[in-house]
């Protein structure tokens, strides 16, 4: 299990540790992370857990309850699924989107 924490300040100082969390994807590791809207897609895709930011308790528990499908999880699933949206190649197209739509008001 791959284990994301970060505090509220962490978050605001430094941002996701998005390629952190899809490095262990890639590895076939399911994720625990801290709530925030950059991992929103561990728990939409079901690829592990969310927990609250400095809430110790609440990661506790996450890890905990994680721990016991971590027999049962589809390593391929987590390897594909970081293929598909974790590449270099889809974060610059992401960026590039991003830079035209501020500079030009048109994406493409």
């Amino acid at each position: 299990m791959g284990v994301v924490p970060f505090n509220t300040m962490g978050l605001s100082e430094t941002g996701s540790a998005a390629v952190k969390i899809f490095e262990y994807l890639a590895s076939g590791t399911p994720v625990v992370a801290t709530r925030h809207s950059d991992h929103e897609f561990i728990e939409i895709n079901e690829l592990g857990s969310l927990c609250n930011p400095d809430d110790p308790f609440d990661m506790a528990a996450c890890l905990e309850s994680y721990g016991d499908v971590m027999t049962t999880y589809n390593k391929d699933r987590f390897v594909q699924f970081a293929l598909d949206n974790g590449t270099w190649e889809k974060s610059y197209k992401s960026l590039r989107k991003i830079c035209r739509m501020a500079l030009y008001g048109n994406p493409k």
